[in-house]
């Protein structure tokens, strides 16, 4: 569905129809969470659900396929389909020859897309039903450790078909709050993000800004090593560079951005991103900031480096796009070259910070910057992949001016050196530990 503008979707929602969302659980374990996500997102959205013990088992498949699929009124915009239901919930195995011996079932189902009628679970179908619709899915299910049973393979392949996996949760308080956040970053794709504060019922606002708030405290602790990082010179401060107004520009004329700032060892790259971080922090910028070579040798996927940045908590990729739903995101990578080949044996950590880097590539309101060695760039395959010449800021050397004022801001007089030394310390790591050193 292509962003319509705020007109069209108040005409839409409050004169025409409301955007269909269809809560697929069992009401026995999940009946509390189905009222409350209903109490959410009645007052704008048609929610949709089935009632499990109030219908004869052929009642509940007819009201599916109205509830799911009507030609009628249109069908369900939205899934949300938990998979951790309880079993039992299955009818007999006539019940679903007669259900998909109806002609208007046919269109959708073939002899070979169901097998083993009796062992499916009424999520199991209803999810079976939207894969047939193209209708979107929201799916969930209980993070275990125990072997996957014969109905969780039967759907991790049905839901491989929709080229996404499903999302886990640890309890019931996490699934809502994924749930919700999820539903908000759905209506900021379908319906414009601009639309999403309008949109949503007021006590939903106050959930996600304080989800927000709760995500962006998290973040800024951990991004305190880059932000934090040096970037001045002693007695002369930061030292502008054009890398950095070049960065900030871009930032401030794009939707969303991609920027990898490449150099030598000891150009400034660090002190750049620190100053970046700064910059947003000031701008009201939500800033994540990551030290590629602090992180922990057990990050090896997105779900790792959640829970290392989250304190625990899984969805990193969503909770930056629910943020930059309200604010803009500004995501700081520093030193990827310390998890390249030639710096690290083990490939985890490298493929699971460009995993993410990918989840959150040319989304909008987020913008991205990540630094490299210029010659790690070239020698790894995995980090030239990422570069894109448009995308590239090449880091240089001070200008000799510069460093003729920060050293005269340390009462040293430089003025009649050789040029060889002043080209020396045009390398910011040299200059800054040049005059640390002469104390």
């Amino acid at each position: 569905m292509p962003p319509i503008d705020l007109n069209s979707l108040t005409i839409m929602t409050e004169a025409f129809r409301q955007p269909k969302i269809f809560l697929s659980m069992v009401t026995s374990e999940f009946g509390q969470l189905r009222n409350e996500l209903v109490t959410i997102l009645r007052p704008v959205f048609d929610v949709r659900s089935q009632e499990y013990e109030a219908q004869s088992p052929r009642d509940m498949l007819s009201t599916l396929e109205q509830r799911v699929c009507d030609p009628a009124h249109g069908n369900c915009d939205l899934m949300i389909h938990v998979v951790g239901s309880e079993l039992g919930y299955s009818p007999a195995q006539c019940e679903w020859q007669h259900y998909l011996c109806k002609p208007e079932s046919k269109q959708f189902f073939s002899t070979n897309v169901l097998v083993n009628l009796q062992s499916l679970t009424y999520t199991q179908f209803e999810s079976h039903i939207a894969t047939k619709f193209g209708i979107d899915q929201l799916i969930y299910r209980r993070e275990t450790t125990t072997p996957c049973s014969e109905q969780d393979i039967h759907l991790k392949f049905l839901h491989s078909k929709l080229g996404r996996e499903a999302t886990p949760y640890r309890n019931i308080e996490e699934l809502r709050n994924c749930i919700v956040r999820d539903v908000i970053q759905f209506v900021a794709r379908h319906f414009g993000r601009a639309a999403v504060t309008h949109l949503l019922a007021a006590p939903t606002q106050q959930f996600v800004r304080n989800e927000n708030e709760t995500s962006k405290a998290k973040i800024v602790q951990f991004s305190s090593p880059l932000i934090s990082w040096p970037k001045e010179v002693k007695n002369a401060g930061w030292l502008e560079r054009t890398e950095f107004l070049a960065i900030q520009n871009r930032i401030e004329k794009s939707e969303f951005s991609t920027t990898l700032v490449v150099g030598p060892p000891g150009s400034g790259k660090s002190a750049l991103l620190s100053k970046l971080a700064q910059w947003g922090l000031e701008k009201g910028f939500a800033v994540l900031g990551i030290k590629s070579d602090l992180l922990d040798r057990q990050v090896t996927s997105v779900e790792i480096l959640s829970r290392l940045i989250l304190g625990g908590e899984l969805g990193l990729v969503n909770k930056l796009c629910n943020l930059s739903a309200a604010e803009p995101v500004l995501v700081l990578i520093d030193q990827l070259d310390a998890l390249g080949s030639l710096s690290d044996l083990e490939t985890g950590r490298l493929n699971a910070v460009l995993d993410f880097l990918r989840a959150i590539t040319n989304t909008e309101s987020i913008h991205l910057i990540a630094s490299v060695r210029s010659f790690e760039l070239k020698a790894d395959q995995r980090l030239s992949a990422i570069a894109q010449p448009e995308n590239i800021v090449e880091l240089g050397g001070l200008d000799a001016i510069q460093v003729h004022e920060a050293l005269n801001a340390n009462s040293i007089d430089a003025s009649k050196w050789p040029s060889n030394y002043v080209e020396f310390l045009r390398v910011p790591y040299h200059l800054s530990l040049f005059v640390r050193s002469c104390d």
